[in-house]
């Protein structure tokens, strides 16, 4: 995601990263992976998203190295790719 901010006339471009898994002490949190980033997802061990949801913003693609918990996946749009490397299972318990 992309916000513009105007200060003095200069153009100020934020992107937000949204590959990394939400912190630990966010429980219930809904993660929402743009797959233009082209993501490994979640970067650094295991995500359990508690009781929040696993979706996906754009088109592009994920690459699902990791566990993942979620009570909920998806869906896939047209143009969204999610690739699984041998590391990667997704717990879907809703």
């Amino acid at each position: 995601e992309e916000q513009i901010l105007y200060v003095d006339d200069i153009d100020i471009r934020v992107y937000y990263d949204t590959c990394p898994c939400p912190p630990t002490d966010t429980a219930d949190y809904d993660w929402e992976v743009d797959l233009t980033q082209s993501c490994n997802i979640p970067e650094t061990g295991s995500c359990d998203l508690g009781t929040g949801t696993l979706s996906f913003l754009n088109t592009g693609y994920a690459t699902c190295i990791n566990t993942i918990t979620t009570t909920d996946l998806g869906p896939f749009n047209s143009g969204q790719t999610l690739y699984m490397n041998s590391g990667c299972i997704i717990y879907v318990d809703g």
